[in-house]
């Protein structure tokens, strides 16, 4: 799109960034001059309604909130099938991703203020009765103007924002079932679990953004589902462990908001905004301790004849205890008692303890079965037909008499004589009597031809290969406009199953899950096509290939 004008009125000038729903340009108005950033939805998307209402969604939640830590929105619009784009206030500057790539770990003060911006622009939005679910680094940016030496932040990309109360009737875009929006390490647990959205999923998304700030690592790292178990098998490893001279007052307030217990997490944002003041007047000389949860969650240290371990005030190097050095846990084995009678099964016994109501029910299925299996058989043979002769067993075939031998045949044979019996003459009596008189056959007459109805001259149905024929002539406007512009890889396979009404109109389903940004494009232009009109229509299973 670089150098065209989108819409007769923006002049795309060069590329800014690109995400998972679209790609950002740095564009100027073509009447007035001013620069300003668009978001132009990706086509894998721009056919699918729901993404098209969510990326509307996204600039109305901007609009609504009107914050000076909010990136501002300027105009939104559908152009034409495919081209939706959003306009926004230019920003200069880099996200925090990029601040911590560059510069590292930040120091705890710096850290602080900049969460405090972010928690008063989620404050804003959570008054608005908006969710923004999906705070990052990448969605906050520090802008290069910057007025003194402090930094100032702009929250980006509502996209999957969660209205909490819709009061205005508009459409909201559902989340569908069984689909995690969002990027896993900055998730709450209890949006795992698939509890309503609320405030407290900014909390913990907020308090994971402040950890990786101080440390530069996030305190769950993975999948969806491995971060999911870590959340429910350990507690974050205190960033007091990774930085010593963390105060403890900062150490306890990322706890508790990344706490993955609701009702014992930061409760709201004016109430983690009043912890990071608190923590902000704290002196920048106060000496580090490890935090009290901390030292609660030691085991007590042994008794030991090393100078370092029997003198007071000498610190000691102790155990990493929620973050272990390998995938695997390390299992300590039990004491056992050698002279206590073996309890221990052999594979086959542990199996059958395990699953002995499985295998009793197995049992008495198969038994069952061979019972109706075998009165089945049995009635079967009782059953025999009157018409049916009963078997008859087998017995030796009897000897063949002895027949003496023919002369040969005379090889000209005498024809036999043909009698012909001659014809009775016909009484005429008889032949005059009406009654014997046979009526002569009536002429059969032309049927009338039936009217023909409107509709005869359709087809009874859109055969597989006349449906074939009239999507091959789609395959042109597939490859290009769903295929080559997404960069689909050669021979992406997309299945998908068109229904034809009797009316030529077309119902296409996704038969492929897994490919839905191209499957959107395919439908689309498929219920475009003008099918042929026919009696009852027809179907097809057709597989789409990307060339």
């Amino acid at each position: 799109m670089l150098g065209t004008i989108l819409d007769n009125r923006y002049r795309i000038v060069e590329q800014l960034g690109e995400g998972g729903m679209g790609t950002v340009y740095r564009a100027e108005h073509v009447l007035l001059g001013e620069p300003v950033a668009i978001k132009v939805l990706s086509p894998r998307f721009a056919y699918d309604r729901e993404w098209v209402q969510r990326f509307l969604l996204e600039a109305r939640a901007a609009r609504r909130i009107q914050h000076p830590n909010i990136v501002r929105i300027v105009d939104v619009a559908v152009a034409g099938p495919g081209v939706v784009y959003m306009v926004m206030e230019l920003l200069t500057g880099e996200t925090l991703s990029q601040l911590l790539r560059r510069e590292g770990p930040l120091p705890w003060q710096r850290a602080l203020k900049i969460v405090d911006q972010v928690a008063a622009a989620l404050a804003a939005a959570h008054a608005c009765s908006i969710v923004h679910r999906d705070i990052k680094p990448s969605n906050c940016v520090v802008l290069a103007d910057s007025p003194g030496d402090g930094d100032t932040i702009k929250v980006l990309d509502f996209g999957i924002a969660k209205f909490t109360d819709i009061h205005d009737g508009d459409y909201i875009p559902q989340t569908v079932a069984g689909v995690w929006m969002g990027t896993a390490e900055y998730m709450a647990p209890e949006m795992f679990r698939g509890e309503a959205a609320g405030a407290g999923l900014d909390i913990y998304a907020l308090g994971v953004l402040l950890y990786k700030l101080l440390t530069g690592e996030t305190p769950f790292r993975g999948t969806h589902l491995e971060v999911m178990a870590q959340q429910q098998q350990r507690t974050a490893t205190p960033p007091s462990h990774k930085i010593p001279a963390l105060p403890p007052a900062v150490d306890a307030l990322v706890l508790r908001v990344l706490d993955r217990d609701l009702a014992t997490r930061t409760p709201s944002m004016t109430a983690l905004r009043a912890d990071i003041a608190d923590a902000l007047r704290l002196p920048t000389s106060e000496p580090s301790a490890p935090a009290p949860v901390v030292r609660d969650l030691l085991p007590p240290l042994p008794d030991s004849d090393e100078p370092t371990a029997s003198r007071p005030g000498v610190p000691v190097p102790l155990p990493d205890l929620d973050e272990p050095t390998s995938t695997r846990g390390a299992v300590l084995p039990a004491p056992v008692d050698e002279s206590a009678p073996s309890t221990e099964q052999t594979p086959i016994e542990s199996f059958i303890t395990r699953h002995i109501t499985a295998l009793l029910g197995a049992s008495l299925l198969l038994a069952l079965v061979l019972v109706c299996t075998l009165v089945m058989t049995l009635s079967g043979r009782n059953k025999a037909t009157p018409d049916e002769a009963p078997p008859v067993a087998d017995t030796p075939a009897a000897a063949p008499p002895l027949v003496a031998p023919e002369p040969p045949p005379d090889p000209t044979p005498t024809p036999a004589p043909v009698v012909v019996e001659p014809t009775p003459p016909e009484d005429p009596a008889i032949a005059d009597d009406p009654a014997n008189k046979q009526p002569a056959p009536r002429p059969k007459k032309d049927p009338k031809p039936r009217p023909k109805k409107k509709g005869d001259e359709l087809p009874e149905l859109l055969t597989v290969p006349v449906l074939r024929g009239e999507l091959a002539k789609l395959d042109a406007t597939i490859q290009s406009k769903c295929f080559a512009i997404n960069r689909a890889v050669s021979g992406t396979r997309v299945q998908m199953s068109v229904i034809v009404s009797a009316e030529g109109a077309a119902l296409v389903k996704n038969e492929t899950p897994k490919l839905a940004q191209y499957a959107g494009c395919i439908g689309y232009w498929v219920r475009s096509h003008t099918f042929p009109k026919s009696r009852t229509g027809g179907k097809i299973q057709h597989a789409f290939l990307a060339r």
